[in-house]
């Protein structure tokens, strides 16, 4: 028998295409039967029939180029001489009956060429990029070393002729003619004003305004600073009895309230 199940024809029940390779008739597909043997699930295994009408059904839901595909695999002469565009056994019409085998390495082995030229091309480029790369980071460093050199050049530190870096001469103790020597010479004046304000407080504190051997009045600090120095000294002296002043009086607000 070609079916598992024979019937006739029906209008009440649904028509139901076979398969085209096993002719044609009237099938309406049954679940399989499920036997339990001692616990054990036995299903019933379809028959030919079945699976090829389960196959056509699934073919036909599936859409025109899987129907295609099927169509074409159907057996292996379809397999090997009409295979589809997307495998490896497919060749074009126009390449099939090429005979000019000639022409044909000729083409290979100048795509071969043109490859290795790419890569040869590519390889230049990278080549030529980090040599660039190089260049521009040696030129910064030479840059950078230049300033650093024009800097310690203008800052008297190094890179002086007949120079020792320093802001005075140290055989004659002389200040350099240049602004690191007149800021030296700034800084000992300030220093000085600073020593003879100290000894003119300290004598203000220990000492009277007269000699108490001689009677004579005495001169003080005023008399030994230099006149150079002068001017700073009494504005020295000046700003220190403000904040003497200051301080007194801010003593008196605290006492009288």
């Amino acid at each position: 028998m070609l079916f598992a199940k024979q019937q006739d024809y029906n209008p009440i029940e649904q028509y139901q295409p076979t398969s085209f390779n096993y002719g044609s008739g009237i099938y309406t597909p049954q679940k399989p039967k499920i036997v339990y043997n001692n616990g054990i699930i036995n299903q019933q295994p379809r028959t030919r029939a079945e699976r090829e009408y389960q196959k056509e059904i699934e073919i036909k839901s599936a859409g025109p180029r899987i129907q295609q595909n099927y169509s074409q695999k159907d057996d292996m002469k379809s397999l090997l001489h009409s295979p589809m565009p997307d495998t490896t056994l497919f060749q074009a019409e126009r390449d099939r009956f090429a005979k000019d085998f000639a022409a044909e390495d000729k083409q290979q082995r100048e795509m071969q060429y043109k490859l290795k030229q790419l890569s040869y091309e590519s390889r230049r480029l990278a080549n030529l990029q980090r040599d660039g790369i190089l260049w521009q980071r040696n030129e910064e460093y030479l840059l950078k070393d230049e300033q650093r050199r024009q800097y310690h050049s203008e800052q008297f530190t190094r890179g002086k002729r007949n120079t020792n870096g320093l802001a005075y001469n140290p055989i004659t103790l002389e200040y350099a003619q240049n602004e690191a020597g007149q800021a030296l010479k700034r800084y000992d004046e300030l220093h000085q004003v600073r020593k003879f304000v100290r000894a003119k407080n300290l004598d203000t504190r220990a000492n009277c305004g007269f000699n108490v051997l001689s009677g004579q009045e005495r001169q003080g600090v005023d008399y030994i600073v230099p006149d150079e120095l002068k001017p700073d000294y009494q504005q020295r002296v000046r700003d220190l009895q403000n904040q003497l002043n200051l301080k007194h009086y801010a003593l008196q607000q605290q006492i009288f309230q």
